[in-house]
């Protein structure tokens, strides 16, 4: 389990890799001032949806699956983001509103990615289920 202590320590970032019974892949990193510094471990986790949420602190549990090794598209999507805040705030401070704004949109792209990755997947289980194949991709026109 990830802890940190006043942002130093260890936590998951990123989330890709769905499957139908809701795991998926994170990445386990060393943290400072909870910036992801070094990655240590991917492995496909499954929450257990026991969260708790306190004033100050939000702890989901879940369950190991398996330990992979390093995922490095997640690895690269993660020092993207963070490259992108360090961009925004960059700029931002600087007083070039006009260049950090497209920058803003770029933030919420993990967000956007994840849902339509869970969205593909679901769609892709509805499919299997009605027995159709991948051939018969709704929407899809010829």
């Amino acid at each position: 389990m990830p802890f940190t202590i006043n942002g130093i320590g260890t936590a998951n970032y990123g989330a890709r890799d769905f499957r139908p019974d809701g795991s998926y892949v994170t990445t386990s990193w060393f943290v400072l001032i909870f910036v992801p510094i070094v990655p240590l471990k991917s492995q496909r986790i499954l929450p257990t949806g026991n969260n708790k949420f306190y004033l100050v602190y939000y702890s989901q549990p879940y369950v190991v699956l398996e330990k992979l090794p390093l995922n490095w598209t997640q690895v690269l999507s993660v020092y993207g983001w963070y490259a992108m805040l360090c961009a925004f705030s960059g700029l931002s401070m600087a007083g070039l509103w006009i260049f950090a704004i497209p920058v803003v949109g770029m933030l919420f792209a993990p967000w956007w990615l994840r849902r339509r990755a869970k969205t593909r997947m679901r769609e892709s289980m509805e499919r299997a289920q009605a027995g159709l194949g991948p051939e018969h991709d709704i929407g899809r026109v010829n």
